[in-house]
C-alpha cells in the first residue's frame, strides 16, 4: 500500500505559524495490531469494551507491591 505523495495545496496545518500537518495513515482493522488476533487487547477492546482477562487490574498491580514509576 502507498500513501498519497505530499501535495502542498492539500496540507492543513494544525496550529497556527506551526509547521506541523495531519497525515492521513491506512486504520487497522481490530485484530491486527497484535499477534494475538481475536485474542490480542485491540479486538477485545472494541468488540467487548474491557481488556482480555490474562490483562492485571490497576487493583492487582498495586496489591502486588508494584509502582507505574518501575514499570517506566
Amino acid at each position: 500500500m502507498r500513501l498519497p505523495q505530499k501535495d502542498a495545496s492539500n496540507i492543513i496545518p494544525v496550529h497556527p505559524n506551526c509547521a506541523c500537518e495531519t497525515v492521513e495513515l491506512p486504520a487497522i482493522r481490530a485484530g491486527g495490531a497484535t499477534y494475538e488476533g481475536e485474542s490480542g487487547a485491540d479486538y477485545w477492546l472494541k468488540y467487548y469494551g474491557k481488556l482480555p482477562n490474562y490483562y492485571a487490574s490497576r487493583e492487582e498491580f498495586e496489591n502486588a507491591d508494584c509502582s507505574w514509576q518501575n514499570m517506566v
